[in-house]
């Protein structure tokens, strides 16, 4: 198992601080494809703008490519990004929660999901509307920890529409005092 340096955290550490990372904060996952997407610029900023509501309602938000972009941080390794990011998700439990864009298929956000599944974090999937979500990613939750209310779904026409439409359900469903409640 992957043991890092107090180097290594040091640099980790000092990036979420970058992003605004306070001790105590409800801790949100932004999820999306990085990996194989023709208009990633735009998905990026997408991701940056949820993040943004997010911050916004007094929470944090953990992007990976802030982090772990292969291209702004080529010295993280392979075993690094899954550490990191594997133990992000699990800061979502107690307050927060997964927001996972579905709009382009992709191999790590289906392993963010599953290790939400498995970790109990509650999930907010963001998915163009008439698209489809899988099943089989409705159904983890549900299989998993018996409860599939701990999934939202937020469809939506544009990226505008979907930051509108998050911001609306944060302001329902999440404060900084008791976290995100679905």
């Amino acid at each position: 198992m992957f043991k890092p340096s107090l180097k290594e955290l040091e640099k980790f550490y000092k990036r979420l601080g970058e992003q605004g990372f306070e001790p105590g904060k409800p801790w949100f996952y932004v999820s999306g494809a990085l990996t194989g997407v023709s208009n990633i610029k735009d998905m990026k900023k997408f991701y940056e703008e949820l993040s943004d509501v997010v911050m916004n309602h007094g929470g944090f938000a953990y992007v990976p490519h802030r982090v772990t972009d292969p291209k702004e941080h080529p010295d993280v390794s392979p075993m690094e990004v899954y550490e990191v990011d594997m133990k992000a998700v699990i800061n979502c439990r107690s307050k927060g929660a997964m927001v996972t864009v579905l709009e382009h298929p992709s191999l790590g956000v289906g392993a963010e999901i599953q290790k939400s599944f498995s970790s109990g974090v509650k999930m907010i999937y963001i998915a163009p509307a008439g698209k489809g979500i899988s099943r089989l990613i409705l159904g983890g939750g549900e299989a998993l920890s018996g409860i599939s209310e701990n999934i939202s779904i937020i469809e939506y026409k544009n990226h505008k529409d979907a930051l509108k439409k998050f911001s609306e359900h944060l302001d329902e469903y999440f404060s900084v005092e008791k976290g995100y409640r679905r």
